[in-house]
């Protein structure tokens, strides 16, 4: 079934100021209406008028900005273009991220920008060191732990680590370890994993990128009051 556009006309005009405008660069009437026409749709400045107010209704901050031509814009986004810019260097600093990944999340912080923002955002900055051949899996292994320690179970999982070929040599004569999860740690550039072991009455910690197999038991987490929450 065919859609009216005219009923489209308001979500198109939102995406069109969210992704063009912000507080630097806004669209004139005549562009909005131009822009418009070019999408099918047909618009008179009184109805566009009444669409901006009901998106300010809404929540939208949009800002009417008296320059020659009055141009309009969203101005305050969920963050501001600094903090934006901060997401981004964090990101692509980190040596813990392959380049691929690093990529795809900044892709992601850009998504909440203005197109303009988008390209000041579009930066490249070389890290020394980073881990090239990062296991991307790890990401799934840090929520898989959130899980348990959110659940209060315990998991299990495999540990290895690598030998002079850089081959990998499982621990424990690659039996399971199982271990009750406390507390994630990032430091110097990796994810480490806090758990309290039962059978040795004490703490420990393991590097997240070096486990595998990582299972949330159903088996709940002995109760220990010296375990951090």
């Amino acid at each position: 079934m065919a859609i009216n556009r005219q009923k489209l006309k308001l979500l198109y005009l939102m995406r069109m100021l969210e992704e063009e405008t912000d507080a630097e660069r806004g669209l004139t009437m005549a562009q909005i209406i131009g822009k418009l026409e070019a999408l099918g749709i047909s618009a008179e400045r009184k109805s566009i008028y009444r669409d901006i107010e009901a998106l300010r209704e809404f929540g939208v901050d949009v800002r009417t900005y008296q320059r020659a031509p009055v141009e309009y814009a969203v101005e305050h986004r969920a963050f501001a273009f600094a903090e934006l810019q901060l997401l981004v260097d964090a990101v692509q600093s980190s040596r813990f991220l392959t380049q691929r990944k690093s990529d795809a999340l900044v892709e992601g912080v850009k998504q909440l920008a203005s197109r303009r923002q988008r390209a000041l955002l579009d930066k490249r900055v070389h890290v020394e060191g980073r881990i090239k051949m990062q296991n991307e899996s790890v990401f799934g292994s840090v929520d898989r732990i959130q899980e348990a320690i959110a659940l209060k179970r315990r998991i299990s999982f495999v540990y290895f680590k690598y030998d002079a070929a850089k081959r990998k040599a499982l621990q424990h004569n690659g039996e399971r370890y199982i271990e009750t999860p406390v507390r994630l740690v990032y430091a110097e550039g990796y994810y480490y994993l806090v758990v309290f072991n039962e059978k040795h009455d004490d703490f420990a910690n393991y590097r997240v990128d070096r486990m595998d197999r990582i299972e949330v038991l159903d088996e709940p987490a002995i109760k220990n009051e010296r375990i951090a929450t």
